[in-house]
């Protein structure tokens, strides 16, 4: 696996069909974009936001919106952020959106 710094967003879908969602990650003051198709119950989308290297004081905040905005049920729930006191190398940071 690749050892690069990531943020892993973890998206429910409860539709029939697969959807594109975009998954956007701001990280060390840049902004990070992906968009991908997901289909239920959880899809996996890792963004690649920088080097292998310890990160001091980082908030990061992660927005998951539908393409196709009528494919969003619940708005809502589609950010999260948290600030870390550090991020380092191969340390997980999970955001769940589920329905």
């Amino acid at each position: 696996m690749n050892k690069d710094t990531v943020v892993r967003a973890v998206v429910g879908y409860t539709g029939a069909d697969a959807t594109d969602v975009r998954v956007t990650a701001d990280f060390d003051g840049k902004t990070f974009s992906e968009t991908k198709s997901v289909q239920g119950p959880e899809t996996t989308i890792d963004i690649f936001v920088g080097a292998p290297q310890n990160f001091q004081t980082q908030t990061v905040k992660v927005r998951v919106d539908a393409v196709n905005a009528a494919d969003d049920a619940n708005p809502s729930n589609n950010a999260q952020t948290k600030t870390l006191p550090m991020v380092k190398p191969n340390e997980k940071i999970i955001a769940y959106f589920l329905p």
